[in-house]
């Protein structure tokens, strides 16, 4: 495990609670290293094995999750409670339903032309369908295969020259960044042909995870 993993900083302090063998973090999806989880933050269940002791109460949960929010500068936990086999199916299901919200900072080889804004414009409020080549970067340990996924609408805001913020809601599995530099053509269409520029994404942020997990037992 990782120095100061997200698996570690949760996981630990109540794994000492239960006095547990060992533990193991599971996420809704999954991001590179460098992308950020903001916004609603990304659902997740933590599994404990061989426990000696009972499950935690509320209030000890509440103290574990305060703990970690008041001396933690990389990871915020809220709504930290039990939960139900039922409950944890509901994050193995929706590894292909669930849709996602990026916010992309680009850099793009020149400003965008009135044509390439309006075209960018277009799919606000209406789908757009592109091909997916598996991408370079991960052909190594992955299958060569084409997947179509849907972007479900896109907004564009002019930062200063030829920066730009794009924001995004897509299916599940999309490889936003190769959607936006192109991936040398193995990703069809993309925000660079779409605009007619060499675009390149400088910061990926994810902003909510379209998932209802946890149950809503707890604020």
């Amino acid at each position: 495990m990782a120095e100061h993993s997200v698996a570690e900083i949760i996981g630990e302090p109540i794994s000492l609670l239960l006095k547990a063998k060992s533990y193991h973090l599971a996420g809704s999806g999954r991001e590179d290293a460098d992308v950020r989880m903001l916004g609603t933050g990304r659902p997740f269940y933590i599994q404990f094995n061989d426990c000696k002791e009972a499950p935690p109460l509320d209030e000890d949960l509440d103290k574990i999750q305060n703990s970690i929010n008041s001396t933690s500068s990389l990871v915020n936990v809220k709504k930290l409670q039990t939960v139900s086999d039922s409950d944890i199916d509901i994050i193995k299901s929706s590894s292909s339903e669930k849709n996602k919200t990026y916010s992309c900072l680009l850099w793009v080889s020149q400003e965008l032309s009135q044509d390439s804004i309006e075209r960018i414009k277009e799919y606000s409020k209406k789908e757009l369908k592109i091909q997916q080549k598996t991408p370079v970067r991960v052909l190594h340990n992955r299958s060569p295969l084409t997947r179509e996924k849907t972007i479900y609408s896109m907004s564009l805001e002019h930062i200063k020259k030829n920066f730009y913020v794009l924001q995004l809601t897509t299916e599940a599995g999309t490889y936003i960044k190769e959607f936006v530099h192109g991936d040398l053509g193995r990703t069809v269409p993309n925000f660079s042909s779409l605009t007619n520029t060499d675009s390149q994404i400088l910061e990926l942020d994810v902003l909510d995870v379209d998932l209802n997990f946890p149950p809503n037992k707890k604020n």
